[in-house]
């Protein structure tokens, strides 16, 4: 009796000895492992993300480039994932109040691990149009005066001009420097029809072109909407001042 128990200390002791010489070594491994682990994991990091959308949706564009003000994709969290899997970015729908959807699919082989839409806000440059030189109060502006300034659109005031119809043969209500943007504000458009008088009505679709006489309504500026009566049929219509004494009414 006294030798099995003898026997059964002995092993005991033999084995917690091979245990403890062991354990370091368990530790080890197991912190290898873990450490082999952390270092197949990487993170895309918020600059990565926006970077590849902005990539993407500048692609996607049907425009030149050149008429992109700015792609902003919104706030996002950095994603945390594995070396192997691929991520997938593509814009998913059309532009629709200035924003446009993207998808992000991140695939480990076959299987998707993760899917998120975000809507990307887009601007495009709007033209608007400045004087060359600077000009006194008085100056009615001519073709010669003006060049175009492209600005965000986002940035444009209400009462910018963009037309520059509007502004040729304005006059400037007070003093501009050169450079400046042009605002209704400073110039007085002359009036190009004026009630009662009679003015060419004129009828474009496509490559058909007609005319007829009308007599206007009320005065008109270029681009504004006015009422005219046909003196043929003495119907009364409506168009848009395109010229001294001349209504688009085929719009």
């Amino acid at each position: 009796m006294q030798a099995k128990l003898f026997t059964k200390t002995v092993m005991v002791h033999i084995a917690m000895t091979v245990f403890v010489f062991m354990w370091p070594n368990f530790i080890l491994s197991e912190d290898k492992s873990i450490l082999a682990h952390a270092r197949e994991n990487v993170m895309i990091s918020e600059t990565t993300l926006h970077t590849k959308i902005i990539a993407v949706v500048k692609e996607s564009l049907e425009s030149d480039e050149t008429d992109v003000a700015e792609i902003a994709p919104p706030r996002l969290s950095p994603i945390r994932t594995s070396k192997t899997a691929q991520l997938e970015i593509v814009v998913a729908g059309d532009i629709r109040g200035g924003r446009i959807p993207v998808e992000l699919t991140l695939k480990e082989g076959e299987r998707v691990t993760r899917k998120q839409r975000v809507f990307v806000a887009i601007d495009f440059y709007t033209s608007t149009w400045a004087t060359k030189v600077d000009l006194e109060s008085g100056h009615i502006l001519e073709n010669t005066d003006l060049h175009e300034i492209k600005v965000a659109s986002k940035k444009v005031r209400r009462d910018q001009i963009t037309d520059p119809n509007l502004i040729i043969g304005a006059t400037l209500t007070r003093k501009v420097k050169a450079n400046t943007p042009l605002k209704k504000s400073l110039i007085r458009i002359p009036r190009l029809i004026k009630r009662g008088s009679i003015v060419d009505l004129i009828f474009r679709r496509g490559g058909i072109l007609l005319s007829a006489k009308g007599e206007a309504l009320g005065d008109g500026k270029r681009s504004d909407i006015v009422k005219v009566k046909n003196l043929k049929s003495k119907k009364i219509v409506t168009g848009r001042v395109i010229g001294v004494n001349q209504v688009d009414v085929g719009r």
